[in-house]
């Protein structure tokens, strides 16, 4: 089966505790499954080692040939064009693979841009209004928080200003569903979605419980969001400076009514190049506030990699995009890699001239099927020569569409297994090929048994 290569580094103590060592978790994906091939230890992070380190693997497993993508977070020692670890695989691998950056580390640097903008530069490792409501929070009604509706000026943006009407009533039909869904793969991810609900005035099932707040140390971007949404709910009773409300504001509207969507959809690999052009667009109106929204787009500008000519491929297989788009993405596999002299996407490279999805297709996206499925761009004739409304009947379409809904187009594999690592650094064994041998039965066992409560064993 065609596989993608994730992996993801952390600098642990070693085996002897003297010294600390860089460990890489490398792991493998394809056809809904997930392989660990090992942790291994490497002289530093930089992209020629971590490279040297995936291929060996790769090669002691025999299954070099099988890796038809990277998937791999935005870091310059990943991406870099000359010494990066990408690029470093594929000339040790001898071709070209696709490139998967993990869409939950592009959200994070946007919302690190936007966070920065409207709070200043850090000065610490820490957040010190965060730290300041964590030491009120026992002081604070729990049950007295006020949502964007109880404060009159915007109350009023938010009900007669057309295009923010329009963001708002999207953003609270959609966190509805959201929360509402059974599938919340982490309790954060759920509570991000509770508090931006409730931050657009409306209540979920059961009342909101919001709980105490928890770490805040600038490396857990998650905590910038929730801490502020947290703030803003309760800013009636903490008496913040004007210039420390106005940061908590801008940032809670900006993450309730526009980032929070993009952040829950990321995983949904079909979704990608749809959501990623119309965040492009919602960016561009500057809504909720122009200052915030420039940032972003600034920063969402350099990693624009779900609309590059090979993953917009991606797109065939999204329900919301209707045939006729689709007959038209069809048409242009056949047009060169440059359409009527517009430069598309190269990697960190992007000018704005595309303005829907099939401007993208190029004869490059058919080297997409290819990396899915054992002969894909072949298989993939089979339903291209019919019309996009008979897809979903089609055999192959549906085993291509099932492929793409397992695909893993974030990193949280890899950050898995980096985390078990630091779990078991320390435990059983000082032996390095039995540590590794311990690390994947545990992995093994974790996935076979993801809960651990009375009901699973009865």
């Amino acid at each position: 089966m065609p596989l993608l290569l994730h992996w993801d580094t952390k600098l642990l103590p070693d085996i002897d505790h003297t010294t600390k060592t860089d460990r890489i978790a490398l792991i493998v994906t394809g056809s809904g499954r997930e392989f660990l091939i090992g942790v291994p230890k490497i002289s530093s992070s930089t992209g020629t080692n971590q490279a040297e380190a995936c291929c060996t693997a790769l090669r002691e497993w025999g299954i070099e040939d099988q890796v038809k993508g990277l998937e791999f977070d935005t870091t310059a020692s990943n991406t870099g064009l000359s010494q990066g670890a990408c690029v470093k695989i594929q000339q040790s691998l001898g071709r070209d693979l696709l490139w998967i950056a993990c869409r939950h580390h592009v959200q994070e640097i946007i919302l690190s841009e936007v966070f920065k903008s409207a709070y200043g530069p850090s000065k610490g490792p820490n957040i010190p209004l965060f730290m300041k409501f964590k030491e009120r929070w026992h002081s604070i009604d729990h049950d007295d928080w006020s949502s964007s509706l109880d404060d009159p000026v915007l109350s009023e943006r938010l009900s007669e200003i057309g295009d923010l009407v329009q963001l708002k009533e999207k953003a609270v039909a959609y966190l509805k569903s959201a929360i509402e869904s059974p599938h919340h793969t982490r309790d954060d991810y759920k509570e991000l979605l509770v508090l931006s609900y409730a931050i657009l005035g409306a209540q979920p099932k059961g009342g909101l419980r919001i709980r105490s707040p928890g770490s805040f140390h600038q490396a857990r971007w998650m905590a910038k969001a929730i801490y502020a949404l947290k703030i803003f709910l309760f800013r009636n009773q903490m008496q913040l400076p004007q210039s420390e409300l106005k940061a908590v504001t801008d940032l809670s509207l900006f993450v309730s009514l526009l980032y929070c969507f993009y952040w829950n959809e990321a995983p949904i690999a079909s979704h990608a190049p749809k959501n990623d052009l119309n965040f492009i667009k919602e960016l561009q109106m500057g809504l909720p506030d122009p200052a915030l929204t420039s940032v972003a787009l600034n920063a969402f500008k350099r990693h624009l990699w779900y609309l590059s000519e090979e993953l917009v491929a991606l797109a065939f297989f999204d329900s919301r995009i209707c045939p006729e788009e689709k007959l038209q993405m069809v048409k242009n596999l056949d047009l060169q890699e440059h359409k009527d002299g517009k430069k598309l996407k190269r990697l960190d490279k992007y000018v704005f001239t595309a303005t829907c999805i099939s401007d993208y297709v190029t004869k490059r996206t058919r080297s997409f099927f290819d990396s899915i499925l054992s002969d894909g761009q072949q298989r993939s004739l089979t339903f291209l020569a019919t019309p996009p409304a008979t897809w979903e009947d089609d055999a192959a379409y549906q085993e291509f569409r099932d492929a793409v809904q397992d695909m893993k187009v974030v990193n949280d594999t890899a950050e898995r297994i980096i985390a078990l690592a630091a779990e078991f650094n320390s435990s059983l064994t000082k032996d390095e090929s039995q540590k590794q041998y311990l690390l994947k039965a545990v992995a093994k066992h974790r996935k076979a048994m993801p809960s651990i409560s009375k009901s699973v064993f009865i």
